[in-house]
């Protein structure tokens, strides 16, 4: 039996139950699956085929039957009453396996987000759409081979393994170009080979090299990672066309799976691509490897000066050292990119996540309930009593499908849009050499059946940059080691060819690398990504000198550009049709997530966007206080394995600091009731929490917010026309609460 105390919660829970589920249309309903329910419950039963056979009988009362179970036994309890739910006969799927194939409608978006300008690549096919590259990938592979074969390098590097070299046959035809290795490099593999420990890195782009595969496309952790890369940067590679000798490679999942986790993941922190990742003066060969694409560029430069001096000390070929030289490229070509030149990747990042934490937490849960809301609206009346389970069901699918996967937040958008207008538009650049031209970036780098004659500048920079610096690596290789590392680099520093100059602290190629002219400031105008919220973002243009705003471009995305083609193109995930078992109905949802979603994004992406950010647990829900005590615990409970996990800074509160001023007075309108009376001790705590877990700043914000006006020092008392929170609070808690609002 229950307890006095759970059974008068219990009690509590029923009445709230029923009052706010009063407005229900569930024509022929006695509330008997209620009170029966009830009667289980105040037996203290906690077996799950009682409730399952009750939710059978009476569906049109599920819903408030399973926020009863929440009440009494909490969300673990419910779970597995679900999941015996889904265990349904004759194989079909019940109503909380019905949207599995939804899970991974977060995963591509977080692949493909932003689609600003120039950011599409038809002709080339090469790079993903939305990718912040500074180049994209048949760029990099053009620049690597063409300024190779112009230093002599025409033959491909290969890795024959003991039994190749005694005449075995190799059946994957494995030789990677020059540029093969520059494109791959840093978005695709880890150039280096071990870490920062000194551990080795053992899926490494040279240690894959050494791997061949028994069964070509088919093995992961083997050299069939490296080409399907090379196929998935560059489809229209030749070696994969007709006659090719890659043509007739199948990929198996795994392999393409491992190399596309790999590459998000990679992207996800891709700073050390940007120039100045951290602001002006956060990069250059002094910021160290990993830091900035100039610390990266002169830390793996000289890893490669080094081989070729040791190389030629053993009698070795020059061959690994060139490989190592080719991904060093990589990072020198993206110091060129007008995209990544003055785009502060990491400090965009730390400003909008600081501003907004909860986006990507918010954006899986926008997705599933706009699948729940237009299921009710849509299907049978009986499928209207489901909402809450099947946006429940798709957050969990969504939270299993990305939990490998890396966040994204409105720096990825504002990021990918900088970074776009950047390429496409041009950067007026000079250099060390005294060199000004206009470069630009990402599909704009001179390549292709007919670039513009003004890309043919940025082209010609980048590959007597590469020609420099492949030159330094053969230069090493002719005198052989000197006394010490440091001799031996200002050895190859002193051998520097024209028209960069000899003997300075900075190699050929440094001296050659471009930054915004100051004289050209006008012309080059100024990013505008740094606002003081989302709203003000979105009237905010991209650069001072251009017509375009973040809004404009993210619309024009959304309606018909990169984020609506790449959405779009995930309703396939979605099930055309489902049949749910346990009530007798047919779901649909594609239809759902099209005509929810989609169709809200691609009508008003600014309205999506802002209810994304604002999250609101009981849009949709006729029992908003329970949707948002489920939201709370769900935020508690992911700090709380964040904080497990180790975590900086992660904790029980942790996720719900990131609530914004509008979302907390959602939340806590959503907990309170008229006159107060319906209000749980649970509603009441979670109150407390929302405002325990805002700034002080925030907090006097909030009551402002909900009470309309300013606070005073006091509650406002009165039965109808004082402060709500008076008649939602205990005395205790408003003492708590009115000691939070005074705190400066």
């Amino acid at each position: 039996m229950l307890g006095d105390r759970k059974a008068n919660d219990l009690g509590r829970a029923t009445q709230q139950v029923e009052a706010r589920s009063a407005n229900v249309d569930s024509p022929g309903s006695s509330r008997a699956g209620i009170a029966q329910a009830q009667a289980l419950l105040q037996q203290g039963t906690q077996v799950t085929a009682p409730y399952v056979d009750l939710i059978r009988r009476f569906p049109q009362e599920r819903t408030q039957i399973f926020e009863l179970l929440q009440r009494a036994w909490g969300n673990s309890f419910v779970q597995k009453v679900m999941s015996a739910m889904s265990q349904a006969p004759n194989g079909e799927v019940s109503a909380t396996g019905a949207l599995d194939s939804a899970a991974a409608t977060p995963v591509a978006f977080a692949a493909h987000v932003g689609g600003g300008k120039g950011s599409t690549q038809p002709s080339l096919g090469g790079s993903r759409a939305g990718d912040v590259l500074a180049f994209n990938s048949p760029e990099h592979q053009t620049y690597g081979d063409e300024a190779s074969r112009a230093e002599g390098r025409t033959q491909p590097y290969t890795k024959p393994t003991p039994e190749e070299q005694t005449g075995k046959p190799d059946p994957e035809h494995f030789a990677l170009t020059h540029g093969d290795i520059n494109m791959l490099t840093g978005d695709y593999f880890e150039p280096r080979e071990v870490d920062k420990d000194g551990k080795p890195i053992l899926d490494n782009l040279f240690a894959l090299m050494n791997k061949p595969s028994s069964s070509p496309g088919q093995m992961v952790g083997t050299r069939d990672e490296l080409i399907f890369a090379i196929k998935d940067a560059n489809p229209k590679d030749p070696r994969f066309q007709p006659s090719g000798v890659w043509e007739k490679i199948q990929f198996s999942d795994p392999v393409k799976t491992a190399v596309t986790d790999r590459y998000l993941q990679r992207a996800s922190r891709n700073y050390e691509h940007f120039a100045q990742p951290a602001g002006p003066k956060s990069g250059g060969a002094q910021s160290g490897d990993e830091k900035s694409a100039g610390g990266s560029y002169r830390a793996l430069h000289e890893t490669a000066i080094k081989m070729a001096a040791a190389a030629k000390a053993k009698g070795d070929t020059i061959d690994d050292a060139l490989a190592h030289e080719a991904a060093s490229e990589h990072y020198l070509e993206d110091s060129y990119a007008a995209g990544h030149l003055r785009t502060p990747r990491l400090s965009m990042e730390t400003y909008w996540r600081g501003k907004y934490p909860l986006f990507f937490e918010n954006f899986k849960k926008t997705v599933a309930k706009d699948v729940a809301i237009y299921m009710s609206a849509h299907e049978s009346s009986s499928v209207a009593q489901l909402g809450g389970e099947i946006e429940g069901s798709v957050v969990l699918q969504i939270d299993a499908a990305t939990a490998h996967l890396p966040e994204i937040g409105i720096d990825t958008i504002v990021a990918e849009l900088t970074h776009d207008e950047d390429n496409a538009d041009g950067v007026w650049v000079t250099n060390d050499l005294g060199e000004k031209w206009l470069t630009f970036g990402d599909s704009h780098g001179g390549i292709g059946k007919a670039p513009p004659t003004a890309q043919a500048a940025t082209k010609a920079h980048v590959e007597a940059a590469v020609r420099l610096s492949i030159e330094d690596v053969q230069h090493a290789y002719e005198q052989g080691p000197s006394a010490n590392d440091v001799a031996t680099f200002a050895a190859v520093r002193a051998r520097t060819s024209a028209p960069a100059k000899p003997g300075t602290s900075k190699y050929g190629a440094e001296q050659a690398v471009p930054h915004p002219d100051p004289a050209a400031s006008k012309q080059n105008g100024t990013q505008g990504w740094q606002q003081a919220d989302f709203e003000a973002l979105w009237k905010a243009r991209i650069r001072s000198d251009k017509p375009e705003t973040f809004g404009s471009e993210i619309a024009k995305s959304a309606k018909s550009g990169d984020i609506h083609s790449q959405l779009a193109g995930l309703s396939g995930m979605f099930p055309e049709m489902q049949k749910l078992p346990v009530i007798d109905s047919v779901l649909h949802p594609r239809a759902a997530y099209e005509g929810g979603f989609l169709g809200a994004m691609t009508n008003d992406a600014h309205a999506k966007l802002h209810q994304i950010i604002d999250y609101d647990p009981g849009r949709g829900r006729n029992l908003t206080g329970s949707a948002t005590v489920d939201d709370l615990d769900r935020l508690q409970q992911e700090g709380e394995a964040g904080q497990r996990a180790g975590v900086k800074g992660a904790g029980k509160d942790s996720q719900m600091r990131g609530l914004t001023v509008k979302q907390r007075e959602e939340y806590v309108s959503n907990l309170e009731s008229i006159r107060g009376k319906l209000t749980s001790d649970t509603e009441k705590k979670r109150i407390l929490d929302i405002f325990r877990t805002a700034t002080p700043h925030d907090r006097r914000a909030l009551y402002q917010r909900l009470e309309g006006h300013a606070w005073q020092g006091d509650f406002e008392n009165g039965d109808w026309f004082g402060d709500a929170l008076t008649r939602n609070l205990d005395p205790d808690q408003l003492k708590e609460l009115k000691k939070l609002l005074g705190q400066k």
